[in-house]
């Protein structure tokens, strides 16, 4: 389940799998976004397959990203719609309810948090940004709960395999909660799904 070569943040298209096994815990995450116990229990017992759709704009050069998940047994899940372009997004997540996001291109030396920096892999395949940038970084935030959270996208090395992952750093009321997930590859994306 390890990512191919040919998988980078250029060109995020086909099926990826959490892998609970390498990834942190992230239900005091969870909590600190205020999703209800139940739910956090739920999502700890399914498994989440992300079919994603990676397309650029040919009339401004704009990254999108379309996440369809599934849950365990084929249900559909959440949908999720990234453009890589730093404006300011509203929209209702599955999860989280109303939230605000922005996607740009980054590097680790743009980042502030030693702990999103450091573990990447720096290859010059690993570029997908315009300007060689090899990470994604979104923020998140809820209003209405009150937190604030910045995910960054890449690839790392773990065994000897590379794999995608997600460093996510959530704040609220000065507490701060740190998960990174692990995500195995499962191939391209089907045309029936």
């Amino acid at each position: 389940m390890a990512a191919p070569s040919t998988t980078a943040m250029k060109n995020m298209s086909g099926r990826w799998v959490v892998d609970k096994g390498l990834s942190d815990d992230w239900d005091a995450l969870l909590a600190l976004q205020g999703i209800p116990w139940w739910k956090r229990q739920a999502a700890g017992l399914i498994t989440v397959t992300e079919h994603i759709t990676h397309t650029i704009s040919p009339s401004d050069d704009v990254h999108k990203i379309l996440i369809e998940q599934r849950m365990t047994g084929g249900f559909k899940g959440g949908e999720d719609e990234i453009f890589i372009d730093g404006l300011e997004r509203a929209s209702v997540h599955s999860i989280s309810g109303a939230i605000t996001s922005r996607a740009s291109w980054t590097d680790p030396s743009d980042l502030d948090d030693e702990w999103l920096i450091e573990g990447w892999c720096g290859g010059e395949e690993e570029k997908g940004g315009p300007n060689g940038e090899k990470h994604m970084k979104t923020v998140v935030k809820s209003e209405i709960v009150g937190w604030e959270m910045d995910i960054v996208w890449g690839f790392v090395m773990l065994g000897g395999e590379r794999y995608h992952s997600r460093r996510m750093v959530c704040r609220r009321k000065g507490v701060v909660e740190r998960a990174r997930i692990i995500y195995g590859w499962l191939g391209p994306k089907l045309n029936d799904t």
